[in-house]
Order: structure tokens, then C-alpha cells, then sequence
């Protein structure tokens, strides 16, 4: 009777590991999610869902873009596609697995998430998201100016270093004779099309050090990189240089001192006269 009864629960048993192994099998899962990390202002975007349904059927995929819906693809072959800001969908070259987006803006930057829904019980959810960040880089280097002809020490160095329009914006470093300067201060200048102008201005009283070549080497480095959320780093490296002279000699007075001593000399031959 014992091995009777314990025979009986054999069959049970067998069913409930086989309806596990089979959902296991059957499980619903996303296989890649490809978006671009980052692409030029104006650039057409191909964001591609890869998914595997094994034994179940497709009843949706739903795409996000920030949390809000821009675009979905129903099991019978609709396609719905929801207007915001920042968002151009190719509906025509869109589908189920393949999402199209049409000159790309500033405000297209954010994440992607592609979710993908079940059609039979029990109903299943998979999705997961990228991020993409949308770039102008500047089309010229960083410009220089402010300039004198030539100094001496104890000379104030007053410079400005601009950058060209981008976005992100650029950073400026100051380097003299290659080596690195803080600036005395950096502006940021947004434009109404969202793009960045940075300006830094650097103020630096001049020693024999900076004198002793018989000239300065002046160089101000731009710099515009995609932020740390983008899996794919891009950065954009732009630098001007400008030489100006510099008396060579260590004790060189500087120019006001040279017309003072040169008034003073002046004034004592009068009175000796």
C-alpha cells in the first residue's frame, strides 16, 4: 500500500518539472538593444530590438523614449506613432524590431526603452533601454585674442580664448610655453538654437621664466566630449597658438619702468643745465 501510494505521486511530479522546463524554454527575451551611443545634429538614427519569442506569440512592441511613449508595433501589423518634442519617426522603414528616427535634434538626446509584450496567458513583459546623446561639434578652432606685440617682466598677460559653437559645451585650458595656467575666468554663452560658446579669459603677471626663450608660446586648447552616460566616449580636440616676444634678459625691465627711467633721466639734464 505504502509503494502504492508512492508511485502515485510520481506522475505529478513529472508534470509540474515538465510545465517548468517548458516555461524555462519558452521564456520571452530580449537579445540586443542596439542605440547608437551618439550621433551628429541632423543625423538619421537606427535603434534595432532584437528579441526571441521561443514558443510564444507577439502581441506588441512598445518603444519610450524618456518614459513616454513615441512608437508602437501590434501583432497585427499596425503601427502608431505618438508626436514629441525631439522625436522624427520613419514610420515606413519602422517595425517590429527596428525603429527609424529622421534628423535627429538636440532634444532627441535621452533613453530608449523597447518593451515587448506577450500574446497569450501567461502574459509576459521584457524590455530594457539605452541611452543616446545627440552632438554639434565646433567646425573651427578656439580663436585668441588680446594680444600685445611684445612684454617684459612684470607685464600683465590679458588674453581671451573663445570656442566655436557646439554642443556639448567646450572646455578651455591655457597653457604657456606647454605649461598648464588657470584662466582668471570662464563664461558660458547659450545660443537660441541650443548650441554653446565658451570664452575664458586668463590674467597672468609675467616672471623672467615665462621670458627667458625671448618669446612666449600662447596656447589655448578646446575641448568637447559626449557626457559620462554614453556607453561610447567621443571627444573633439581643437587648439590655436600665438607666439609673442618677451625680453630675453632676467632682470629686463618692463616697458613703464623703461619710460619712467627715461623721463627721470630726462627731467635731471634740465635741472643740471
Amino acid at each position: 500500500m505504502r509503494g502504492s501510494r508512492g508511485m502515485g505521486l510520481v506522475p505529478p511530479l513529472l508534470m509540474l518539472m515538465t510545465l517548468l522546463i517548458r516555461q524555462e524554454v519558452g521564456a520571452l527575451k530580449i537579445l540586443e538593444l542596439s542605440v547608437p551611443p551618439y550621433l551628429r545634429r541632423g543625423a538619421t538614427a537606427r535603434l534595432e530590438c532584437r528579441y526571441d519569442m521561443e514558443s510564444d506569440k507577439l502581441h506588441s512592441v512598445t518603444w519610450y523614449k524618456d518614459n513616454v511613449h513615441i512608437f508602437s508595433f501590434s501583432q497585427s501589423s499596425k503601427k502608431q506613432v505618438y508626436s514629441i518634442d525631439g522625436v522624427k519617426i520613419d514610420a515606413r522603414n519602422s517595425n517590429d524590431q527596428v525603429l527609424v528616427l529622421q534628423n535627429v535634434s538636440l532634444n532627441s538626446t535621452g533613453y530608449y526603452t523597447c518593451e515587448v509584450n506577450t500574446n497569450s496567458k501567461p502574459f509576459k513583459l521584457a524590455k530594457t533601454e539605452s541611452y543616446m546623446e545627440v552632438i554639434e561639434p565646433p567646425q573651427k578652432d578656439p580663436t585668441i585674442t588680446g594680444e600685445e606685440t611684445i612684454y617684459a617682466t612684470g607685464d600683465i598677460l590679458a588674453l581671451n580664448c573663445t570656442s566655436d559653437l557646439s554642443y556639448p559645451a567646450a572646455q578651455l585650458q591655457w597653457f604657456i610655453n606647454d605649461v598648464k595656467v588657470d584662466p582668471d575666468s570662464e563664461v558660458l554663452h547659450v545660443t537660441s538654437h541650443g548650441l554653446h560658446r565658451t570664452r575664458s579669459s586668463l590674467r597672468l603677471e609675467l616672471n623672467p621664466l615665462h621670458l627667458a626663450a625671448g618669446k612666449i608660446e600662447i596656447k589655448c586648447v578646446s575641448t568637447v566630449r559626449t557626457s559620462a552616460l554614453v556607453t561610447k566616449l567621443y571627444r573633439d580636440v581643437r587648439s590655436t597658438k600665438i607666439y609673442v616676444q618677451g625680453q630675453a634678459s632676467l632682470s629686463a625691465p618692463s616697458t613703464s619702468l623703461l619710460l619712467a627711467t627715461l623721463l627721470l633721466l630726462v627731467s635731471l639734464q634740465q635741472h643740471w643745465k
